[in-house]
């Protein structure tokens, strides 16, 4: 059987408005773990090997200064 090697370079984006930052970053781990979590079932299942390099920013949008 072949094998065929596919490569994301998506960017998303995420604004949460939240009371603070502890508060954003537990919104946005949540979704981010539980659409890491669905993609390893998948990969789980079709038997694909996958690799990672994760980079994760955020900056205030008031200011747009980075954090």
């Amino acid at each position: 059987m072949k094998k065929y090697k596919f490569r994301d370079t998506s960017t998303t984006e995420y604004s949460i408005e939240a009371k603070d930052i502890e508060e954003a970053e537990r919104i946005f781990d949540t979704m981010w773990l539980h659409k890491q979590h669905s993609i390893d079932d998948l990969c789980i299942k079709n038997k694909i090997n996958r690799t990672q390099n994760i980079w994760v920013e955020y900056k205030l949008e008031n200011d747009e200064q980075e954090v």
